[in-house]
């Protein structure tokens, strides 16, 4: 099989699963829609130019298509997010990405007063090592080096940063 026909028969199927992968895109990694076409028109071009190389074509390939078209969309997140530092970012991490709304962003640190959430932190919070993460939550230090100053476990201090994570976007 020439790489034309194979070229035709991806073609095909990526034409045939547009209206799914759109949805996808939407409604899954709530892409706007000029985000969405983007990433969906660049796994085209892959899919048609080395895709149909890499792939049988001659067998069902539609998760092949699939999985092009997520991992696309993971790429145009990860390249297109802000970073943000601090106490209200996600679980996991010592930062996290807000969206890219091309707007002002509103950060929270400037809707909660955060001297105010820092005094609720330390009252609720009276164990040794969350004592420790407390002291060094403000100097943007991550959290191996955190382990190393304090000679706390990194999961326990981990697990302590986690807890106030969630009491602070409880609050």
């Amino acid at each position: 099989m020439t790489h034309q026909q194979r070229a035709e028969k991806v073609g095909e199927r990526l034409v045939h699963l547009r209206g799914l992968m759109m949805h996808i895109l939407l409604k899954d990694f709530r892409l706007s829609l000029a985000d969405a076409e983007d990433v969906y028109s660049e796994s085209c071009i892959y899919m048609l130019e080395k895709g149909c190389l890499l792939i049988d074509v001659d067998k069902d390939f539609d998760v092949a298509i699939k999985t092009t078209v997520k991992r696309r969309a993971l790429n145009h997140i990860r390249d297109n997010r802000r970073m943000q530092v601090g106490i209200f970012s996600h679980e996991g991490e010592d930062y996290a990405y807000l969206k890219d709304d091309r707007a002002d962003p509103v950060h929270i640190e400037q809707a909660i007063d955060r001297e105010k959430v820092m005094s609720l932190l330390k009252l609720w919070f009276i164990l040794p090592s969350e004592q420790a993460v407390l002291t060094h939550l403000d100097k943007s230090i991550n959290m191996r080096h955190m382990s190393e100053l304090t000679g706390y476990n990194l999961h326990t201090l981990t697990g302590a940063l986690r807890r106030m994570r969630q009491f602070a976007r409880d609050l």
